[in-house]
């Protein structure tokens, strides 16, 4: 009788379990400034790139979004999805560019996990705010 009590509880257990590790809102935010003299930039090009933890050679993009810098500096990334999915094991490429050329562009990869800082499992959301990137010339 031992055994049936066990398996049960453990069924029972990886059930609870599933629920905080679904994901239905991403979102990024923050400032592009000048790192000199810390002023925001306008129209400055903003390109994220979400790839499997396992695709190092970022052959396979889950998805990719290019948005540009407000009047002043900031940029607001989100998605919202109907149906929740599993949080797996990725992350993110940013690449910053100015499309006039006057400064040099940046890259920054931001991994995403279940025990990460902006994952909340009880809104079932990652949001990164303060994600913010200062260019030099």
């Amino acid at each position: 009788m031992l055994p049936a009590v066990f398996c049960t509880l453990l069924v029972v257990s990886c059930a609870d379990d599933a629920p905080e590790y679904l994901l239905t809102t991403i979102s990024f935010q923050g400032v592009v400034s000048d790192a000199e003299d810390g002023t925001p930039l306008e129209g400055i090009s903003i390109v994220i790139t979400e790839y499997e933890s396992s695709d190092v050679d970022k052959s396979s993009p889950l998805m990719s979004a290019t948005l540009n810098t407000s009047f002043d500096g900031s940029y607001v990334f989100a998605t919202i999805d109907k149906e929740p999915r599993v949080l797996g094991e990725s992350f993110f490429e940013f690449k910053v560019s100015d499309p006039e050329g006057s400064y040099l562009p940046v890259q920054r990869d931001l991994f995403m996990s279940s025990s990460s800082l902006y994952y909340s499992s009880s809104s079932k959301s990652y949001r990164v705010s303060d994600n913010d990137f200062a260019l030099s010339r």
